[in-house]
């Protein structure tokens, strides 16, 4: 049946009404003229529905004439159908095809490129760097080499542990961990020396256990021993004294100063009405860039927030960056002392985890615009010893 119905499907037909007196006459006409009809169905006692190839329709209807009977089209279907529609449409299937090879031949293209993972360094750094490997927004996939970017990129950067790159559709996502420096904490049980895990100049020790091998003041490399996991003893016996030295899990707090440098850029001006400013929008296709904002003279650039533009969750290569202005008459410029409170702040802040701040000395400052850019050089009192096992 399924065979039947797919033949009558390529072959096309037609679902006909016949309307008259002489039905069954018509009928058998078109039996005894070797004309296929099928699925007839009465609908009144001068009411016919049927189904008869589209070839044949000509001749059913010669016939229909004959016994004076009227025959009406209700539906056309099968193949034969969809092939006259393609003759008699060709500016649609030309248009057709023209989209669907407009769509793989997108398809086949990086329109944009995401960074996965919770990493330190800024994600728009690592998007330029891959860009200049060979994987950016317009780039034929079949042309990017995967295995090369990955490996170079590994060399280059060697505070990363892993790379992966894979297509989303016209998306490539890259997926990066960060080389996390795990310290070695051994069994207590185990002999182990203390050395030093920063260049420092060591400020206080306590031993808990083991014994000193540097003193308060002194200036220590990285790798340098501070404490020995050994005690000496000794022993009286016949011969004389007899000294040991017996191999222990060394353990002090050794707490050394740590030189940083830093580089901090800080605004010139603040605000005098916070609410007083101007948005521009700066539209950016590729490297065409279009900004809606006249002059920017009698304004200070404050902030900016990036953002790429959607149709439902398919991400266009068109980037839209939203920036914030302050007229320079909203302003005044800041005075050396809170530029330097500003500089401090943000050096606290970023190193009350690791220690204690002792000192904080600008060692060169550069204007740039509105911008002040500031070389810091930071003393910082740590924690500066980690385990190593003793062979």
């Amino acid at each position: 049946m399924i065979i039947v119905k797919l033949w009558h499907y390529i072959r096309g037909y037609v679902i006909i009404n016949i309307k008259g007196r002489h039905l069954e006459r018509l009928i058998n006409l078109i039996h005894h003229n070797n004309i296929l009809i099928w699925d007839i169905f009465r609908i009144s006692s001068e009411e016919i529905s049927a189904k008869i190839e589209i070839g044949d329709y000509k001749k059913v209807s010669e016939l229909s004439d004959q016994l004076s009977c009227t025959i009406e089209i209700i539906r056309k279907s099968g193949m034969t159908l969809w092939k006259w529609r393609v003759k008699t449409r060709k500016i649609f299937v030309i248009t057709s095809f023209l989209v669907l090879l407009g769509i793989c031949f997108i398809s086949s293209l990086v329109l944009t490129v995401d960074v996965m993972g919770d990493i330190t360094v800024d994600k728009n750094e690592i998007i330029e760097d891959i860009a200049s490997r060979g994987l950016k927004p317009w780039k034929l996939k079949g042309t990017v080499d995967i295995e090369e970017i990955k490996t170079s990129f590994l060399n280059d950067y060697k505070n990363f542990e892993y790379i992966d790159i894979e297509f989303n559709g016209t998306k490539a996502i890259i997926d990066l961990v960060e080389a996390k420096k795990i310290e070695k904490i051994y069994d207590k049980s185990l002999p182990v020396d203390l050395i030093a895990k920063k260049d420092a100049i060591i400020k206080d020790i306590l031993i808990i256990n083991g014994t000193a091998n540097v003193e308060v003041d002194q200036e220590v490399k990285k790798g340098d021993l501070l404490v020995k996991g050994e005690i000496v003893t000794s022993k009286q016996n016949d011969e004389g004294e007899e000294i040991f030295f017996n191999q222990i899990h060394a353990k002090a707090k050794v707490m050394g100063l740590v030189d940083y440098t830093e580089k901090y850029d800080i605004r010139k001006y603040k605000m005098i009405d916070e609410d007083r400013y101007k948005i521009n929008r700066v539209i950016h296709i590729g490297d065409l860039v279009i900004n809606f904002l006249d002059s920017d003279e009698n304004y200070y650039y404050h902030s900016s927030e990036e953002a790429n533009l959607h149709i439902f969750d398919f991400k266009l290569p068109v980037k839209i960056n939203k920036i914030k202005y302050y007229e320079k008459e909203n302003c005044v410029n800041k005075s050396k002392e809170e530029l330097e409170d500003e500089v401090q702040e943000k050096v606290k802040k970023k190193y009350r985890e690791i220690g204690q701040v002792q000192d904080i000395q600008i060692v060169s400052i550069q204007e740039e615009n509105n911008i002040n850019k500031y070389e810091v050089k930071v003393h910082v009192l740590e924690e500066i010893s980690e385990e190593q096992l003793l062979d």
